[in-house]
Formats: structure tokens, C-alpha cells, sequence
């Protein structure tokens, strides 16, 4: 039933007290100032460990650069006295680019909750911890799985690629035949390792083994089996695993079956700078609605120096 003039007239009366009571106007409903889009950003890094560790760029364009020098082979040669190096060696140079593509969410928040903030006055930091907590769950979702080939069955996730598409080094226990024993973890972490060009992995604590949940709790198991010390360590306790000196991360949003393996700053993601919030009121259902947008991106510093890895299927 549509309401009447004195309702309707009510209603807007009413949400401008709320809106007073609940002191909606000190949110800044547009872009955040930098100290509070710092906390923002803060919020979506710790809210994952693969975001943690990664490298973040904030981006003022809708474009970064990312560009690299080095030397592929050797420079150092024998010297000869009165003779000049037979051969100059010069760097090789590449670039790659991440572009940000804009994303929306909104979070509903009712009044009893945002009145018990503001008499702890801080309201519009508890907003953006929340929030940002889980726009970088599904940040993380976006940076691993997105695939343009998804454009027309998941917008969300088809408008760039992800890191696990966009690794260099690519190995499927599905293929026929197989790139590594489906049905063994350890064979598939052994192949992963020697896919990738040996002068990646000079510091290998540094790196990761991301994988999916099952892969960890698979390999978690094989170490359980031993008749060690260790291997009661794995099935009591919940130790921090590691394959030949890698650490095995489990991450939530990584796909069954699939593993990373790359150098944590050799994933990088951008963030533009320009995060909205903006909130507004639904007075007759006693919430807000807070509206985040911001762009992000993702790609390598070297895609060579990463290694993704699919079809683990468990013994």
C-alpha cells in the first residue's frame, strides 16, 4: 500500500533524526581521506595471508607498470691482458602492466549496532574494519581465480586474469599423461619445484607452497604417518609445514586440487587510491546501508618465477 503525504513526510522527518542521532554525516560520504583509506587497505591485507605477503601497490591511475632488469646469463669472463671481452653482455628489460577494474559492495549495519559504536566513538573505524576484512577475503577469491574466459558466466571474476592463470610455469595432474601423480602430494610439490628455472629459487624459506585446503591436510596426514617424533607433532599439534625448506600455506579461497608456487613479493596487486564509502539510510528497516567501491588488479613481477599446479585428486 502506497503511503500517504503524512507518512511520507513522517518518514523523511524520522530519517533525518536518525541520521542525527547516529551521526551518519561525520563518515565522509565520498572518497576517504588517506589516513582512512590506509586503514581500509590495512583491513583487506590482514584479512589474508596470500594479501599479507604479497606485494601492494596504491595506484593513483588506472594503470602500473611494472618493470624489470636483468641479465640472463653470464657476464663474468676470463681477462686477458691487451685483448678486449669478446662479447658484451647487455641487460634484458620487460614490463608488465597491472590495469584496476572497479568492483561495489555494500554492507548493512542496523541502528543498534552503530549507536553502541558511537557511544564508543568509533564508529566509522569499526565500519571500515569490518568491511574490509571481507572485501579482502573476496579480493584474494578475485587475485587467485579470475579468468577472462569466466566473462560470460561470472562477471565477477572475468574481467582480468589471476595469478594462478598467469603463472609461466603450469602443471595439470589431469593431463594425459599426468605432469605429476595426481594421487600424491609429494610428487606433485617435487614437480612444481623443478618446473621453475633454478635461479628463482635462491632463498627458498622465502617462497610459498599455496594450496588448497585439502592438499595441506593431505600432506599433513603423509608426515602423520611417520613413526617419529614429528609425525605425532603433526597429528597433535598444528605445526607450521614445510616441503624441502618451503613453508605450505593452506589458503581459503584457493581452489581444491590446486597449488601456488611462487616468491610472496613477486605477486603484486594494486589498489587505486580513490575508496568511496558512502552511507544511506533505510529508516522503516532501522539500518544503513554502507556502499564501499573501489579498483583493483593483479600480476607478476616475473611470471616465470611462479609455478601453478592443478588436478591433485588425494591418494
Amino acid at each position: 500500500m502506497p503511503l500517504t503525504p503524512l507518512e511520507v513526510q513522517l518518514e523523511r522527518a524520522l530519517s533525518v533524526l536518525a541520521q542525527k542521532q547516529l551521526d551518519l554525516s561525520a563518515l565522509g560520504a565520498a572518497i576517504l581521506q588517506p589516513e582512512k583509506a590506509a586503514r581500509f587497505i590495512q583491513a583487506i591485507m590482514d584479512s589474508t595471508v596470500l594479501m599479507d605477503e604479497a606485494r601492494m601497490i596504491p595506484m593513483t591511475a588506472n594503470q602500473y607498470d611494472i618493470d624489470r632488469i636483468g641479465f640472463g646469463s653470464r657476464i663474468l669472463h676470463k681477462a686477458t691482458e691487451n685483448t678486449a671481452p669478446s662479447s658484451i653482455s647487455a641487460p634484458t628489460v620487460a614490463t608488465n602492466s597491472i590495469k584496476v577494474f572497479e568492483r561495489i559492495a555494500e554492507a548493512e549495519i542496523t541502528d543498534t549496532a552503530l549507536e553502541n559504536n558511537i557511544e564508543r566513538g568509533n564508529l566509522e573505524n569499526t565500519v571500515l574494519d569490518l568491511a574490509g576484512a571481507q572485501v579482502g577475503l573476496d579480493m584474494e577469491e578475485g587475485l587467485l581465480k579470475s579468468d577472462t574466459t569466466l566473462a560470460g558466466s561470472d562477471a565477477d571474476l572475468g574481467d582480468f586474469d589471476g595469478w594462478l592463470k598467469l603463472a609461466a610455469n603450469q602443471l595439470d595432474g589431469g593431463a594425459s599423461p599426468p605432469d605429476f601423480d595426481p594421487t600424491d602430494v609429494r610428487d606433485m610439490f617435487n614437480k612444481m619445484l623443478n618446473a621453475v628455472p633454478r635461479k628463482y629459487l635462491k632463498n627458498r624459506n622465502a617462497w610459498r607452497f599455496y594450496c588448497s585446503w585439502n592438499i595441506e591436510d593431505d600432506y599433513r596426514n603423509v608426515l602423520g604417518d611417520r613413526g617419529t617424533i614429528l609425525g605425532d607433532q603433526m597429528l597433535t599439534g598444528f605445526q607450521q609445514l614445510s616441503f624441502k625448506g618451503i613453508p605450505v600455506v593452506p589458503l581459503a579461497n584457493m581452489p581444491d586440487g590446486e597449488c601456488l608456487l611462487v616468491y610472496p613479493v613477486n605477486t603484486v596487486y594494486g589498489i587505486q587510491r580513490k575508496i568511496r564509502m558512502e552511507p544511506y539510510r533505510l529508516p522503516r528497516q532501522r539500518t544503513t546501508i554502507f556502499v564501499f567501491t573501489l579498483s583493483y588488479g593483479c600480476n607478476y613481477e616475473d611470471e616465470n618465477g611462479a609455478c601453478h599446479a592443478k588436478g591433485y585428486t588425494g591418494p
